[in-house]
């Protein structure tokens, strides 16, 4: 179970860091 909330975590963060990139204010994420 926890690596769905892991996973779904992840793909999250990464939709909100792809919409932050778009304003020019990108995260790096590593990993």
């Amino acid at each position: 179970l926890f690596y769905l909330i892991v996973r779904h975590w992840k793909s999250s963060l990464l939709t909100f860091n792809s919409s932050m990139e778009s304003n020019g204010k990108g995260v790096s994420i590593e990993g």
